[in-house]
């Protein structure tokens, strides 16, 4: 298998570049989603109460946030490759490892390695479609690498806990780890990083100092926190639809869980479909994309806020519904995570996904609970979804508003600028 070469700008093995960069995503997805399906059973091998299968995702996306700014800033150090193998490493391992421990307590103890090597890997394959795709096509590839996760994540909730029956969880996580070990070798053998030649080295610049340079960008923050929301949206709907299919909607625990799985099936579609959006109709407009894609979420959640009335819908019409929820809400993250690291540099990149990844996974934290609750107090998910439809409308909204306020603030400084340099340099001619 010959080397890749990224070639800035050209696009050349562009389709190549972006399949190799898309299986480090299937892996990790594979194992993460693949053991969440496996629950059930370590569930029943421990005798779990429902909390604690729950702490699971909590250990898991606490160390993934917290990490999150440090792994970046260490992918610009380290580079694409390297960041690539060292995150399939260490959820390979971890993942192996999961099959070995005698108690649940010390299971949770290796969520923190598995959340470091999630944490690697997204700013890795980011920097990597950042550098190597040309700028026209940026959002669309990093949608086509993305839809890795989709399609990771569908194998293992649909693979897994048939193999979990046949061979057990423990050597069904672990054929799933060896896979991951497997792509990590791979990467090694076929991916070139060519992703920062000739770029200042991030290393001469402080974590800190880097950090805060970012956060003062006021164009990055006003990103990351709509992105935070969007993370909510994301987090809520498939933490929570398919008891709201299920007890709302009166559908079977089976027909639910399909209804899940086409959720994913049209975050597998969406991802590439909108990076098309933003580099085709759009025009590399990002906010504008992320201002559509924020109000059609919006829309949805509203509707099924008022489905959740006790409207009866086809069956038909609630599976065509998941896959619209899939096109939006599990859908728009590849183009979040070009728009940071566009308005980034290059040698930033890596450090720039990793605080998008830390208010995007503060969202998915804090709003599955209170979600939840809401539901719980009102005995449906009425209100829960509409008001969750409310502030992404909102948030979308005012994102928008003021990001155009402050390009046209920026324009107008600068044609103030070149006007005031002009009469300079006329009255110096006469």
């Amino acid at each position: 298998m010959s080397p890749i070469s990224e070639q800035r700008g050209a696009g050349a093995g562009l389709p190549r570049l972006l399949l190799v960069l898309s299986l480090p995503y299937l892996a990790i997805s594979l194992n993460n989603n693949g053991f969440l399906a496996l629950l059930p059973f370590v569930r029943e091998e421990f005798d779990l109460t429902r909390a604690q299968v729950g702490s699971y995702t909590t250990f898991f996306f606490i160390s993934a946030a917290l990490l999150a700014v440090f792994t970046g800033s260490l992918v610009d150090r380290l580079g694409a490759r390297k960041g690539i193998i060292i995150g399939l490493s260490c959820m390979g391992s971890a993942m192996l490892l999961y099959g070995l421990v005698p108690s649940f307590p010390l299971l949770l103890g290796l969520p923190s390695l598995a959340g470091l090597g999630f944490s690697i890997i997204t700013p890795s394959v980011n920097k990597g479609v950042l550098a190597g795709a040309p700028p026209g096509k940026r959002a669309t590839s990093m949608g086509i690498m993305q839809s890795g996760i989709g399609i990771g994540g569908f194998a293992g909730a649909s693979l897994l806990p048939v193999l979990g029956d046949s061979i057990g969880w423990r050597l069904s996580i672990q054929s799933t780890a060896a896979f991951a070990l497997f792509i990590a070798l791979m990467i090694y053998l076929s991916y070139r990083d060519d992703s920062s030649p000739g770029a200042p080295p991030a290393e001469t610049e402080a974590l800190g100092e880097n950090l805060m340079s970012l956060l003062a960008d006021h164009r990055i923050l006003r990103v990351c926190c709509v992105g935070a929301v969007y993370g909510s949206m994301f987090a809520a709907a498939i933490s929570h639809y398919t008891v709201f299919l299920s007890e709302d909607l009166q559908l079977t625990a089976a027909l639910a869980g399909l209804g899940l799985g086409l959720v994913h099936v049209g975050g597998i579609a969406g991802r590439p479909l909108w990076g098309w959006l933003s580099d085709a109709v759009f025009q590399g407009d990002r906010p504008k994309t992320l201002f559509s894609v924020g109000l059609m979420i919006g829309g949805l959640y509203v509707l099924m806020g008022i489905l959740a009335y006790g409207i009866h819908l086809p069956l038909p019409a609630v599976y065509i519904f998941s896959m619209l929820l899939g096109l939006t809400v599990l859908s728009w993250i590849s183009v979040y995570f070009v728009t940071v690291g566009e308005l980034a540099d290059e040698a930033r990149a890596g450090t720039a996904t990793g605080l998008a990844l830390v208010f995007n996974r503060v969202g998915m934290l804090l709003a599955p609970p209170i979600f939840g609750w809401l539901a719980d107090s009102t005995g449906t998910y009425q209100i829960s979804w509409i008001l969750l439809g409310l502030i992404a409308a909102v948030a979308a909204s005012a994102f928008y508003i003021l990001t155009r306020r402050s390009h046209t603030s920026q324009t107008r400084h600068r044609n103030s600028d070149t006007s005031d340099e002009v009469t300079k340099l006329t009255g110096q001619k006469r």
